[in-house]
């Protein structure tokens, strides 16, 4: 995160503080770290959502590497003030920062096999099948109190091969505690309003690490509801003026 103009090293959790309305927070979620990143400090009523996840990762493919931890950042926000959390030029920063620290993460994750390959969603971009038992995003809600594995009680299921994670297909024990899958099929869910407070864990959904390369880059928001003003409301303020500009390859190092 950036304050005052300067940057600082990025780490595998943040803070939200707790004179915001909106944050905009960039994270990349490495597939061989079975702890994610984390995102403290959330309160009751948060709308936590997903905005864009990109990148491929392959699971069970062979290899045995070391664990690389992921990383995420806040890069924008608009105080309980109304006033921007961080200026322009500090915003602009923490970006070209985290772009950096992204392409070298890269490297250390490896680059992704051949055999089940899946995006951020759980889909094979060769098949377009989704897997129900690995692979994508699971965002993980204060209520689960810490992350989800990909075991028998968290799988997708059968249905969702074709149709994609829908809520309908989410274990009872995934809708227990709140968390989803991010889709962006019809009917397919990119947020979830918090119920209590805690922290949110954004984490590959896997149950054994060690045989995975590459990693997962995802866009989200936390929307903290003030009276009189809508969580719409907030979110085009926050587009407006409180994200950094940097297109849809946000984690290259072109900084607009």
């Amino acid at each position: 995160m950036a304050s005052k103009g300067e940057t600082h090293a990025f780490g595998p959790d943040i803070v939200v503080p707790d004179d915001i309305k909106a944050l905009t927070v960039w994270a990349e979620v490495s597939s061989t770290d079975d702890t994610g990143v984390t995102i403290d400090g959330i309160k009751a009523g948060d709308v936590v959502e997903v905005s864009e996840v990109t990148g491929i990762c392959s699971f069970d493919d062979g290899s045995v590497g070391q664990k690389i931890s992921g990383f995420v950042a806040i890069v924008g926000g608009i105080l309980a003030t109304g006033l921007p959390l961080l200026g322009t030029a500090a915003a602009l920063k923490v970006a070209k920062a985290f772009g950096d620290r992204a392409a070298a993460l890269k490297k250390g994750v490896g680059t992704p096999g051949t055999g089940k390959r899946r995006d951020g969603y759980g889909e094979n971009p060769r098949t377009s099948d989704f897997a129900t038992r690995e692979g994508g995003i699971i965002v993980c809600m204060p209520s689960a109190k810490g992350v989800l594995y990909a075991t028998e009680e968290n799988y997708l299921a059968a249905g969702s091969r074709a149709k994609g994670r829908l809520p309908q297909y989410f274990s009872e024990n995934v809708t227990k505690f709140n968390c989803f899958f991010p889709c962006r099929e019809e009917d397919g869910v990119m947020s979830r309003r918090a119920e209590q407070d805690g922290s949110v864990h954004l984490i590959v959904f896997d149950s054994k690490f060690t045989d995975n390369a590459g990693d997962y880059e995802v866009k989200c928001r936390v929307i903290r509801a003030t009276p009189g003003e809508s969580a719409d409301e907030i979110r085009s303020d926050l587009l407006r003026r409180a994200t950094p500009n940097v297109g849809r390859g946000f984690l290259d190092d072109r900084v607009a």
